[in-house]
């Protein structure tokens, strides 16, 4: 892929389409909350709609030289930026480290976590940060051939705690392991690797097969049997669930009456009214309005919806 007359960003994103990122490899072991082994696969073969950057990831960017620029005057340490880079043995595998410390054998990872998240860190100085990060840490330095990774972390808005993790070959080697399986058997063949729970996995497939061909299929796996049958039961226990919790939710709001707050022992409730606010009315506006609606009308993409029932066998 050429990349000379690229922009920096550019060439960034071109690069990551050619390997497996930083960002990428805690997804594969299944270590990300927020991405999966399919998202990435998907990715890298250039299906669906590119990643939009959320806010999370706005503010993560936009933080980044200023969580540097802080850690340098806490530390004493210089840093430098350094450009993309591949691993030596490996062309597949690749990376763009925040930050390198100069004159030491170290990298920098800059990190921004709002208060809810800061309780999966432990206490500063010390490796207890989520696995995600861990995992993305391992797979720079063995890129790089640095000793140490320190994760700066920006927590909240008003303090920031900075955590090490050292240089573990055996972890990189087992996450090298599923890289490989999933870089030649998955990506390099063009065959989706396998689904797991995740919500960023059901996104993935919904991009990945976006509309059905009016096929019918008949599938004698029995894991796809065995799924069907627990989604099925799944569904039939959710609805107990739902009927059960709305039946003691009744009970609950029948006792309070016009109460604001109820006591008892080992509980307090409360159920008070929200404020009134505006909506528009739409059904109105469009019977009123219907020209001016027209030229704001747009048409949405429809989405499959997954239906199963209970067939008689023989």
């Amino acid at each position: 892929m050429e990349t000379e007359n690229m922009s920096n960003e550019e060439q960034f994103h071109a690069n990551r389409m050619t390997c497996i990122g930083g960002s990428d490899i805690p997804a594969i072991c299944g270590l990300s909350e927020y991405s999966s082994a399919l998202t990435v696969y998907n990715r890298l073969k250039g299906i669906g709609p590119p990643q939009v950057q959320n806010e999370a990831m706005f503010w993560g960017t936009k933080n980044e030289p200023i969580i540097a620029e802080v850690y340098t005057e806490r530390t004493g340490r210089e840093l430098m930026t350094a450009d993309f880079k591949r691993h030596p043995d490996y062309d597949w595998i690749g990376g763009h480290v925040d930050r390198l410390v100069v004159s030491q054998p170290g990298i920098v990872e800059c990190k921004t976590a709002s208060e809810y998240v800061a309780k999966l860190f432990g206490e500063p100085g010390s490796d207890e940060i989520p696995n995600a990060y861990i995992m993305q840490g391992q797979w720079y330095m063995e890129i790089f051939d640095r000793d140490w990774c320190d994760y700066p972390v920006k927590i909240g808005g008003n303090r920031m705690h900075i955590y090490r993790a050292v240089r573990n070959p055996e972890i990189f080697n087992l996450a090298l392991e599923k890289a490989k399986t999933f870089w030649f058997e998955n990506v390099q063949k063009s065959i989706p690797p396998d689904p797991d729970d995740s919500q960023a996995c059901s996104e993935a497939l919904k991009a990945l097969y976006p509309q059905d061909k009016g096929l019918e299929i008949v599938s004698t796996s029995p894991a796809v049997g065995a799924a069907v049958i627990s989604y099925m039961d799944m569904r039939a226990e959710k609805k107990l669930i739902t009927n059960i919790m709305m039946a003691a939710k009744n009970t609950i709001v029948a006792e309070m009456g016009e109460a604001s707050v109820m006591t008892g022992p080992g509980f307090s409730v409360s159920y008070k009214k929200s404020k009134d606010f505006s909506k528009l009315n739409s059904k109105q506006f469009l019977a009123e309005n219907s020209e001016l609606a027209a030229r704001y009308m747009e048409i949405q993409s429809g989405s499959r919806k997954l239906l199963t029932k209970v067939v008689p066998i023989g």
